[in-house]
């Protein structure tokens, strides 16, 4: 199936994008195969147990009757099988197809892919395995010794004569000529009521019919059983479990006895009190279970490796809370830009996610040269400084910046402008003040290299940063509260006198002000999209499988059962 579905996922539907994620698939596909392949060979097994009637009524001639009866049988395996396996198959493949609609590229292609290889899975099991299914039926079956029923059963006047079995049937059936004296050939159940059937040994069953020219012997599923017989095999092949568990579910309490006058009434003879008591604490648990998960919310905090009061626990969470202590790796860096309006994305191949990234567009109604921009930048470096946070990611300072990390270029240039030249940069015209940048720029080495954005000549943005309170590893419910904080001090930013001025009075066009972080905002999107793509599976998934189950059962209950015990 897999190199077929990869064939199907890269040449037809055009993905490109393969990860370890997708590998799995073979794990997955290999249980789904296996289990198809059993639905498969059961049907098979179990089909000379349908065609009784079929045999008892042929008056032809036996070799004739076994060809017969292996193209009924597959015929019957056939339409079973399919139905069947559709039904797994398609609820399965469409779980998956949920996920193609995650907003997340790899969970994406992985649903697309692992759903192509259960279709060509189910193709597969239902063109090529069933001709196996018969040739492995009609000429290996003598060579495995474990496929065969060895063993005789003798005869006795007026009785069948079975021979060796599973050696050259091909059909499940042995066909046994009865004594000389029959006739007729009558149904396969309808025995005499002073005959009850026999089971003999290594699972061969003779079906008495002393009227019929012809019995039937069923070997394995196709046996023919008496109630008493079907007792004796539950507990000789699987044990007395089985038995004590149908004894214990079916346990009950006489109603009659308990009240006559209520069972008259009611109809009711007996209560199944264990089958209730069962599903009543099942039922329970399952309402207990949903109303536990829609409780459930992202981590609220970081994972704790050592006990609470643990002393490397106890010395974290003091460096961290109380002493803003950590390296200052470990705290997200956050830069503020101005200058780029978005990201042309056009030419952007999704499949292949480190090329071609996209190119910035770039605003250019901004120019930090006009004296309104120069100060818009300069107060926002002052109060980037003591801009409120009231996440509990911002403790002990409840500020969004920590004391003294601002990076600041324009205060520099401005520094550097009066100290060299005793100059003030809002008085400079345009293209004094870009060359006098551009020197500046080049002072510092790279300092200065990847804030002070010039661009074939021409200034297109300009960067501020800061190292925010915020460890990198919060969880996504603290980094979205810093992020609304963001989003306020931005707005902060924006409403500002020089900001809302319009640009024909000498006001500085503000709207291209954004923020970027390297690593905590970028992976809580990926959380954001992870939580919604779980959520919309669910929505998908449940209504497919209660779908196929209505089709597959035509009882609505058993449908909004099953759907239920799976909710639960």
């Amino acid at each position: 199936s897999l190199p077929f579905a990869i064939f199907i996922y890269k040449a037809i539907f055009q993905i490109s994008f393969f990860s370890e994620l997708h590998s799995l698939v073979l794990f997955i596909i290999l249980g789904i195969g296996a289990d198809d392949i059993f639905v498969l060979v059961d049907s098979w097994k179990d089909t000379p147990s349908m065609l009784r009637d079929a045999v008892a009524s042929y008056d032809g001639k036996p070799e004739e009757l076994e060809a017969l009866l292996r193209h009924r049988r597959l015929y019957l395996c056939y339409t079973h099988t399919m139905a069947t396996v559709f039904n797994t198959s398609f609820t399965t493949a469409m779980a998956f197809i949920a996920t193609a609609f995650s907003p997340l590229m790899p969970i994406a292609t992985f649903g697309i892919f692992a759903a192509t290889t259960i279709v060509v899975n189910y193709l597969f099991v239902i063109t090529l395995m069933p001709p196996v299914v018969v040739l492995a039926d009609v000429y290996l079956q003598s060579w495995i010794p474990c496929a065969t029923s060895a063993g005789e059963v003798g005869t006795d006047d007026g009785a069948p004569v079975v021979a060796k079995t599973g050696g050259s049937d091909e059909t499940g059936f042995e066909m046994v000529k009865q004594s000389d004296g029959a006739e007729d050939a009558g149904a396969i159940g309808a025995t005499n009521a002073e005959e009850e059937d026999e089971p003999k040994a290594d699972g061969v069953m003779v079906v008495n019919q002393p009227d019929a020219g012809y019995a039937v012997v069923g070997q394995g599923d196709g046996a023919a059983l008496s109630k008493n017989t079907h007792e004796e095999e539950v507990v000789d092949k699987d044990g007395m479990f089985i038995a004590g568990y149908i004894r214990f579910m079916e346990f009950s309490i006489s109603l009659e006895d308990c009240n006559k006058e209520l069972s008259e009434k009611t109809g009711v003879k007996s209560i199944p009190i264990m089958a209730i008591m069962l599903v009543c604490g099942l039922f329970s648990f399952g309402v207990f279970g949903v109303t536990q998960g829609i409780l459930l919310t992202p981590p609220t905090e970081q994972e704790q490796w050592f006990p609470p009061t643990h002393m490397l626990q106890l010395a974290q969470e003091a460096l961290s809370s109380d002493f803003l202590g950590f390296d200052d790796v470990s705290y997200e860096e956050i830069t503020l830009t101005f200058g780029i309006s978005g990201i042309d994305r056009s030419d952007y191949d999704p499949y292949y996610p480190g090329k071609n990234r996209g190119t910035a567009k770039f605003d250019d109604n901004w120019n930090l040269a006009l004296p309104s921009c120069q100060r818009v930048v300069v107060q926002m470096c002052a109060d980037m400084q003591t801009a409120p946070c009231a996440s509990g990611a911002c403790e002990p300072s409840y500020q969004l910046a920590r004391y003294n990390t601002s990076e600041c270029f324009m205060n520099d240039f401005r520094s550097y402008m009066q100290t060299t030249y005793a100059e003030d940069t809002y008085l400079l015209n345009e293209t004094y003040f870009y060359d006098k940048l551009k020197e500046f720029r080049a002072t510092d080495g790279l300092l200065y290299q990847d804030i002070i954005g010039f661009i074939d000549g021409d200034l297109q943005f300009g960067s501020v940063s800061f190292l925010s309170t915020m460890e990198s590893e919060s969880t996504m419910k603290r980094k979205l509260e810093v992020h609304d904080a963001l989003k306020s001090f931005l707005g902060t930013v924006q409403d500002s006198t020089d900001c809302t001025t319009p640009a024909s009075s000498g006001g500085c066009d503000c709207d291209s002000l954004m923020y970027t972080s390297p690593y905590a905002f970028a992976w809580m999107r990926s959380e954001i999209a992870l939580q919604f793509g779980f959520y919309q599976g669910m929505m998908i998934a449940f209504p497919v499988a209660f779908g196929v189950l209505m089709f597959a059962t035509g009882n609505v209950i058993i449908a909004v059962f099953a759907i239920v015990s799976v909710l639960f």
